[in-house]
């Protein structure tokens, strides 16, 4: 998560938040590109209105309809100016949902990115073919932590990490802070992923 915006490197982009909010019980978690004042700021007004524009909301339908409207009515504010964030969302009910903003416009998502650093072909291709489809938690956590390596080495302004947070099923959050120990599995990744292919692509007449 990066912002080609010349805004300092921040250790830290990842936020959580857990608990009752005006009668609604849910977790969510948070990462951003772009300012860390904007963010904050956008942070303060979900743990504020969120709970309390999903409960007020008379919309039929399932949580994350009434999610994303309340967010949508949330950064409808000239503070999420130039702001890329992630959010994700567990509900007690077990009901799960991703969401992805950009400035005032907020999408609902499956697999999703923020920041300059997926913006680039190079990135595109490999993201097309290493998620092909829904992964599990430890498929998403191994192929994310590699595709975050590679934009901090080939894509400027990108750097730190990889750091993940984790929603479970069960609504319990881990999180797996960055480490050398990573890096050095990705890198003997790489070499066999290397072999492989040569030997793939050699073999055919």
């Amino acid at each position: 998560m990066t912002s080609d915006a010349g805004f300092k490197y921040e250790k830290r982009k990842l936020g959580y938040m857990a608990g009752i909010f005006h009668g609604i019980r849910f977790t969510l978690i948070s990462a951003y590109a772009g300012d860390p004042d904007a963010a904050k700021i956008m942070r303060s007004l979900m743990f504020e209105h969120l709970g309390r524009k999903i409960a007020e909301s008379r919309m039929n339908g399932v949580l994350s309809l009434k999610a994303h409207k309340a967010l949508g009515e949330i950064f409808r504010t000239r503070d999420s100016k130039g702001l890329q964030m992630l959010i994700g969302i567990r509900f007690e009910s077990g009901v799960m949902c991703l969401f992805r903003t950009s400035g005032r416009k907020v999408v609902e998502g499956r697999m999703e990115h923020v920041g300059s650093g997926g913006d680039t072909s190079a990135l595109r291709y490999l993201c097309g073919f290493l998620f092909p489809q829904m992964l599990n938690v430890r498929e998403a956590q191994i192929l994310g932590s590699y595709v975050v390596s590679i934009s901090n080495r080939y894509v400027d302004g990108c750097s730190g990490g990889p750091d993940i947070f984790t929603i479970r099923s069960d609504g319990s959050v881990s999180r797996k802070p960055d480490s050398e120990a990573c890096g050095e599995k990705i890198m003997e990744w790489e070499k066999e992923m290397g072999t492989i292919l040569r030997k793939s692509l050699l073999s055919r007449p």
